[in-house]
């Protein structure tokens, strides 16, 4: 499931209007191991004759790639890059952020120190994730190999917090990569996979992340720690619920039910 989280993430760079995978065993696993199955809900995939168009990638041809600034869909093979030098290194936010993938990411730093010219930051996907790596060790790996650990939240993705240094190099494995959104105008920003950025930060420029070595074995836990404690509920009497709002901020307007009919322009590019 996290691997179709960050393909239907960025479908959008395939020409896709938007993405989803069809709800199915691999689903109902995943709720399981969350202790959801009761909620599960088959969603069957369509055939053929249900899409306009079929966009087939075989991901077993596909070499390391990066998305060069300022958009994701500015792809490059990863070979083109070798050499060139990387200042800040950011893993996580809600694109490659997934257990399994920090558990990868934690592997690969394990023994070794991050560049003396990189800074890497890690922003663990949830507060889920964060609890897992702590409790078995693998938080540690990562801040001894010089690693900053940032909040569960969009954080350095829209330029909130971790702003690069002017004029930067930026090693990301998030979803986008527009002008301006590391919060440094001057900073290029590349979109790459967890393993590609922890060779960056490790090697302090883009390179082969094969030099670190074999692949780790990532063994996810057969059953993870559900602690549902800090969530809010909802109030049964919710006239009475008092939401405090800023003197800039606005309720939202009412809206009302939409019309069976609609008449307007369209302009077409």
């Amino acid at each position: 499931v996290p691997e179709r989280a960050t393909i239907t993430n960025m479908g959008a760079e395939t020409g896709a209007t938007t993405s989803i995978f069809p709800s199915d065993e691999v689903t109902k696993e995943f709720l399981k191991w969350q202790k959801r199955e009761d909620e599960w809900v088959e969603l069957p995939e369509g055939t053929n004759e249900d899409y306009d168009e079929i966009i087939e990638i075989n991901l077993s041809e596909l070499e390391p790639l990066v998305a060069q600034p300022h958009s994701p869909g500015n792809v490059v093979p990863l070979s083109e890059l070798y050499g060139k030098k990387v200042d800040q290194v950011a893993i996580g936010s809600c694109t490659n952020s997934s257990l399994k993938d920090l558990l990868t990411v934690a592997a690969l730093l394990k023994g070794r120190k991050i560049h003396q010219n990189t800074v890497l930051g890690i922003s663990p996907g949830s507060r889920q994730v964060l609890m897992e790596l702590a409790k078995k060790g693998h938080l540690a790996d990562a801040i001894t190999a010089g690693a900053r650990i940032l909040e569960s939240a969009c954080g350095p993705c829209i330029g909130m917090g971790f702003a690069p240094k002017t004029d930067a190099v930026v090693v990301r494995t998030f979803n986008r990569n527009f002008f301006g959104r590391t919060g440094t105008k001057s900073a290029d920003a590349y979109l790459v996979s967890p393993e590609v950025a922890v060779a960056a930060a490790v090697f302090g420029e883009f390179t082969d992340p094969k030099k670190l070595g074999s692949y780790p074995k990532i063994e996810i836990p057969s059953e993870i720690e559900i602690d549902d404690s800090m969530l809010l509920q909802p109030s049964n009497k919710p006239d009475e619920v008092e939401i405090v709002r800023g003197p800039n901020i606005a309720p939202l307007p009412e809206f009302h039910p939409l019309s069976d009919e609609f008449q307007f322009k369209v302009l077409i590019k």
